[in-house]
């Protein structure tokens, strides 16, 4: 994401954009998947930014990503001393 990248902030599908980036104390144009980083948002007038908080996604407005509370995986283990079990 770069600074004035039109995002949509999810679950709520607000539009935001981004105003600034900060990474590793100093102000930067760019940010990359999975670089840490705090960020700036123009967030609408009315959107109470108390309800702002961990888990939320900032994506494409033409991709969102939507929260779910079930989900189906298969998974594969190569290698564990663990006893797998359903519910675990």
């Amino acid at each position: 994401m770069k600074v004035g990248d039109k995002l949509e902030l999810m679950p709520f599908g607000e539009k935001v954009i981004v105003k600034g980036i900060e990474s590793v104390n100093e102000m930067v144009e760019h940010a990359y998947a999975g670089q840490l980083c705090d960020l700036s948002l123009g967030l609408p007038k009315d959107f109470d930014s108390q309800y702002m908080k961990a888990g939320q996604v900032l994506c494409q407005p033409n991709w969102p990503v939507y929260q779910v509370t079930k989900f189906r995986a298969k998974i594969l283990v190569y290698e564990t001393d663990l006893i797998i079990t359903k519910g675990q």
